[in-house]
């Protein structure tokens, strides 16, 4: 199939050019009447089998009694039409610096010439090649696609027979005759047609976004709506090969992060070029952070650590890996908060260094703490105790979440398989674990934290397999204090004496008691598997017992006034009066 690329009629012949397969001409005739009638006289195919050099047709020119016919390989071959003959081929042969004809364009006095990424200027008059200028040297960013003729015609034609020479961004170069006449913004694009790296940049005015790409940059000024020109880092530095990271700083300047080439410097208003970072670890940058508290930019490198700038003063601060005692060199992302570098790694968790005194913190990593039994939670203040069964206690600020000790049974933790936390009466630490029935008189299950020392209370309990060694919940009173276990619902008395386990024995539904919570005075909730219990915490006796039956798969419950009503499946509504129990 014959794809047409151009047209020009010329007297009674019409030269139809083609993507692949010459030139069609075609001669035709029209009689005089009514519909009027067009025979087709001959239909003949130029191609490189006869006349061309090649048969790639962009386009048709007509000058004078030449017809042009650019090509895409073979130059501009001329045919005379009025003496039906062939001129000389204009190609790299001759005249021009390339057989890739893009286009032609014809104004007064001038045919302009488009080969690959050079403009030829003809001059009509002397019928002489006078210049030619590189697309490049016309205010265009990429190679030229396409030039077109603006003729001086018209109320909006300029004033001298202008040519528009596009490079497919949206800006449009314009030459009269051998003279630029500047450029055009039609519409803006980017350059680059990959965006990996987007940050927004305050020109002083309504703001920048660069776009990094590769070793490109594209800014887009959000005043003016435009794309501003790009920045190529290969004009500064040698083999940026990509950026990877941009950050401002408050003095105005922007640091660029590159692949290869190490930290560039640009200005934010004009993006002109400021220079590079000497000293810094490496020239591979994976990312960048700037803190505003320390006026400290925040270098991260692939395999090296990291590099500490001071931006007021535009001098490198230090360089730290894993001889200054970081615990890994690889590092994947940084990010700033208040003075503290948080520095990502792929085997290490996540660093952090103070920028102030530019000193290595404790580095947050993973406990590979999964599929915990019990995570339980108790707050002191500004302090946050996390139990993870199997890894301790994690002590953490509140405020600013950061890890500031972790507690293990390797210190001076009675045990690391913790299953509950409680902020006691008299704000000590009470610690529940799971651990082995030693038998002794205290097998650290159950002990007491008061900020200086650790009080293990006591286990044992006369008669075969009655210590409690599993500890499932807490709690406490002025009176004393309260466990659930494996052995009923425990009491110890501030002097730190078992005063007994309330067990089935003595009527719980079970002696595994999974939570306690006062309910009142000298009353205690002890709930178990099998239903629940109200035990008098004076002589330790069960008040009264509430159990689901066998029947029972569910219970729903809601509070009205000091009622609590039960609904129990196939049993019906039971009642409970709170205040009176």
């Amino acid at each position: 199939m014959e794809v047409p690329t151009d047209m020009i009629i010329i007297a009674d012949t019409i030269y139809i050019g083609t993507a692949g397969s010459g030139v069609r001409v075609i001669e035709y005739s029209t009689m005089e009447s009514l519909p009027l009638q067009i025979s087709i006289d001959s239909n003949t195919q130029w191609s490189t089998a006869n006349y061309l050099t090649s048969n790639q047709i962009t386009q048709f020119e007509l000058l004078g009694d030449h017809l042009l016919i650019a090509t895409i390989g073979g130059g501009v071959n001329r045919y005379n039409v009025a003496a039906s003959s062939w001129l000389a081929t204009w190609s790299t042969n001759n005249w021009l610096a390339s057989n890739v004809i893009r286009g032609l364009a014809l104004t007064a006095d001038w045919l302009h010439i488009l080969a690959a990424n050079t403009i030829h200027s003809y001059d009509t008059t002397a019928m002489l090649f006078r210049s030619q200028r590189q697309v490049s040297d016309m205010g265009l960013l990429s190679s030229a696609e396409s030039i077109v003729a603006w003729p001086s015609e018209g109320h909006r034609g300029p004033d001298s027979g202008t040519v528009l020479v596009s490079d497919g961004s949206g800006t449009l170069a314009r030459q009269v005759g051998e003279s630029l006449d500047g450029t055009m913004v039609l519409v803006s694009s980017p350059f680059s047609s990959t965006m990996e790296v987007v940050t927004h940049i305050d020109d002083g005015e309504h703001g920048e976004i660069w776009v990094a790409g590769g070793y490109v940059i594209d800014r887009f000024d959000k005043a003016d709506q435009t794309w501003l020109a790009p920045i190529d880092l290969s004009d500064f530095v040698w083999a940026p090969t990509a950026v990877t990271s941009i950050v401002q700083d408050p003095q105005g300047m922007v640091w660029v992060g590159t692949l290869s080439a190490g930290l560039l410097r640009f200005g934010a208003g004009n993006g002109n070029f400021q220079g590079t970072a000497q000293g810094i670890s490496s020239d591979l940058i994976s990312s960048l952070a700037h803190d505003a508290n320390s006026n400290t930019l925040v270098v991260g490198h692939f395999e090296s650590g990291i590099s500490l700038i001071n931006t007021s003063t535009n001098t490198l601060i230090d360089v730290m890996t894993t001889e200054d005692g970081l615990d890994s060199d690889f590092v994947s992302e940084v990010a700033t908060r208040y003075g503290i570098a948080y520095i990502a790694t792929p085997d290490a968790g996540v660093m952090r260094v103070d920028l102030f005194d530019v000193s290595i913190l404790g580095s947050w990593q993973s406990l590979g703490a999964d599929n915990l039994q019990a995570t339980p939670v108790a707050v002191d203040g500004d302090t946050l105790y996390l139990g993870l069964t199997g890894f301790g206690i994690l002590v953490i600020d509140r405020l600013t979440g950061d890890i500031s000790d972790h507690w293990t049974q390797d210190g001076s933790l009675p045990d690391d398989d913790v299953l509950s936390l409680h902020m006691d009466f008299y704000g000590g630490l009470l610690v529940g674990s799971s651990v082995a029935n030693s038998g002794s008189q205290n097998n650290g299950g159950l002990s007491r934290w008061d900020g200086s020392n650790w009080q293990m209370l006591p286990t044992s309990i006369p008669g075969w397999g009655n210590d409690p060694f599993v500890f499932y919940d807490i709690t406490s009173d002025a009176d004393g204090i309260y466990a659930g276990s494996n052995r009923g619902a425990c009491i110890w008395n501030w002097s730190y004496d078992l005063q007994q386990c309330v067990s089935n024995q003595d009527g719980m539904p079970s002696r595994f008691v999974s939570s306690v919570a006062r309910i009142g005075t000298d009353r205690l909730y002890a709930g178990t598997n099998n239903g629940a219990a109200i035990i008098n915490t004076i002589n330790g006796s069960v008040i009264e017992v509430w159990s689901a039956g066998d029947d029972t798969q569910r219970a729903r419950t809601v509070k009205i006034g000091d009622i609590l009503y039960l609904g129990f499946e196939n049993t019906g509504i039971a009642r409970y009066d709170l205040l009176n129990h």
